[in-house]
């Protein structure tokens, strides 16, 4: 470019003791980069900056720092409109920063119709919602069912703080809360539904009549022909509660009668040969219940802060974790027809009843615990379906009379609801033996399981592994298995959980009368919840130095712990 020599650079070159000659050098240096008069204020721009912190530089330095800026500027779809210099020392290498501007936008960039961002909620309650949903999600992304029951009790290092519902411990006037709790709707009837088809209503009559004397005969052996050890023995130290008494001659009984059964129709019948018989297996639920009432520690805590106060008396969430146990129960592979459509739960006259209040009103305690759900076998079993269960009524033995008859019948109706119990056992045990309870209860073993055409049963497992047994590689399928049996265990902590005594509540918390006392404890520490730990929040498993694997063991590579498979 001609006319480099005219720009006014001398100035300020020599206001920092430069001399012409070295303004002229800038100057004729910066007419490398810029070789359109279009650039000509971007020229003189870089011709000041150059003068001012770069000095007395030479032709060929200038030269090859305009050659890097244009191609820079090559590289990148972007025009350079200012560089600037910075220097750690005082020295020739600099280290330069680019501000950049877009010139010209990609025409790829535009659509035809406006594609607006998505308009996110940000309030407390939608952040929240958006949390919560993306957990369900990664619980649905995981693989196999011991990851997915594993990574519900993640969040909670103690357990989830739920309500216990126990078979044999029903509270007085709890039906109501136990139809609200499980979404039930009770129909009461005699007679089994009319999903029992005639074939089965044949087959069950004739079969009664060679079954009937068998099954006689096995209720008054246990009855009359059996001494049990507290009839025996009536000192203290074998003191057995009447209603204790009454389960062990009824788990006895339905031993027996489901022996018979099984013994003449197993043969003719090939899903009583494929089924499983569970002696008192293991039967736990957990669950979410909605639309109860706060407690008054939540209402105060919400009221005390201006965000939340406004929420103060809105239904929240409470869990339920139900544990009970049949006296024995049958699996099958295949699962039953369902006794009504699926879309009679969307029939509005199927009303439920609202029960809103705490479920303490009703006499349910609370504890601390991890939520399992346990159906009497462990995941990976393949008998899976259920086909009928018997369980005990004993606890009524000891139910005070003052309740009433009424609610003795509500009692069995809430034990129904909780533990699918049929109504079999009371009418076959306890009311009397007539030739229509065998019928009934052989109706229920000639139901045959089928495979449900076009559903499928598992849409949230991974295909190819589907349990923890089916993992390839050794290590984390020991590890996971350890793991879930341990937590499905719920024994307890290794460090007690916290609690607050009740002198620090009377004293510090109610009563501000220890000003002075060191704030140590967790409920005195701001953001230092224990309940609020996570399940995976502790130190590993310690490797003993004998089982370190081989190579360098010291310095930070030594492995100290066994490694751990959570899912992140």
């Amino acid at each position: 470019m001609e006319g480099d020599s005219d720009l006014k650079t001398v100035p300020s070159q020599q206001s920092l003791g430069k001399g012409p000659e070295t303004s002229s050098r800038v100057s004729e240096g910066s007419s490398v980069g810029c070789s359109s008069a279009d650039h000509l204020s971007q020229c003189c721009d870089l011709d000041r900056l150059f003068a001012v912190l770069f000095g007395a530089l030479t032709f060929e330095e200038k030269q090859q720092l305009a050659e890097n800026v244009a191609r820079f500027s090559l590289t990148y779809p972007w025009s350079l409109k200012r560089c600037v210099f910075v220097f750690g020392e005082p020295c020739r290498t600099a280290k330069w920063r680019q501000m950049i501007v877009r010139d010209s936008v990609n025409e790829d960039e535009y659509s035809e119709t406006p594609e607006y961002p998505p308009i996110i909620d940000d309030s407390l309650d939608a952040r929240k919602k958006r949390l919560k949903l993306s957990w369900h999600d990664k619980i649905k992304s995981l693989k196999t069912v011991e990851e997915k029951l594993f990574e519900i009790n993640m969040p909670k290092y103690y357990g989830w703080r739920c309500f216990l519902l126990k078979e044999g411990v029903i509270p007085y006037n709890s039906l109501n809360f136990t139809q609200y709790a499980t979404r039930t709707y009770l129909v009461k009837n005699e007679d089994l539904p009319a999903y029992y088809s005639k074939e089965i209503e044949e087959e069950a009559s004739s079969l009664t009549d060679s079954i009937q004397s068998q099954v006689e005969d096995a209720i008054l052996f246990e009855t009359c022909d059996v001494r049990r050890s507290y009839e025996l023995d009536n000192g203290d130290s074998n003191f057995v509660s009447p209603g204790e008494k009454e389960t062990i001659l009824t788990n006895s009984m339905v031993n027996q009668i489901n022996n018979v059964i099984l013994s003449n129709l197993a043969g003719k019948y090939d899903h009583l040969l494929q089924a499983q018989v569970d002696y008192e297996p293991r039967l736990e639920s957990f669950w979410s219940l909605g639309g109860l009432a706060p407690p008054e520690a939540t209402r105060k805590s919400k009221l005390g802060c201006k965000w939340t106060e406004d929420k103060a008396d809105e239904p929240i969430d409470r869990f339920i974790q139900y544990l009970g146990s049949p006296i024995l129960q049958l699996r099958h592979e295949q699962p039953l027809p369902p006794l009504v459509d699926h879309s009679e739960g969307e029939n509005p006259e199927l009303e439920v009843p609202l029960f809103t209040l705490d479920p303490r009103t009703d006499g349910f305690f609370q504890e601390h615990r991890h939520g399992t759900n346990i159906p009497g076998f462990w995941p990976g079993d393949p008998c899976e379906f259920g086909l009928v269960s018997f369980h005990s009524r004993g606890h009524l033995v000891e139910r005070p009379t003052s309740f009433g008859e009424t609610d003795h019948l509500e009692a069995l109706d809430v034990q129904a609801i909780l533990a699918s119990y049929s109504w079999l056992l009371a009418q076959a045990c306890y009311q009397g033996f007539n030739p229509d309870v065998l019928k009934t209860l052989l109706k229920l073993y000639l139901n045959v399981p089928k495979h449900r055409e076009g559903v499928e049963l598992k849409p949230y497992l991974n295909p190819s592994v589907r349990y923890i047994a089916e993992m390839k590689h050794i290590p984390p399928r020991v590890w996971w298995e350890k793991q879930f049996k341990h937590m499905y265990s719920n024994r307890p902590r290794h460090r007690l959980m916290y609690e607050i005594y009740p002198w620090e509540r009377i004293y510090k918390i109610n009563h501000k009368t220890r000003p002075l006392d060191k704030r140590l404890r967790p409920f005195e520490l701001p953001d230092n919840n224990p309940f609020k730990r996570h399940y995976n929040d502790h130190t590993p498993e310690y490797m003993p130095k004998i089982l370190r694997p081989a190579g360098k063991r010291t310095g930070f590579s030594k492995q100290k712990f066994f490694k751990t498979y959570y899912n992140k």
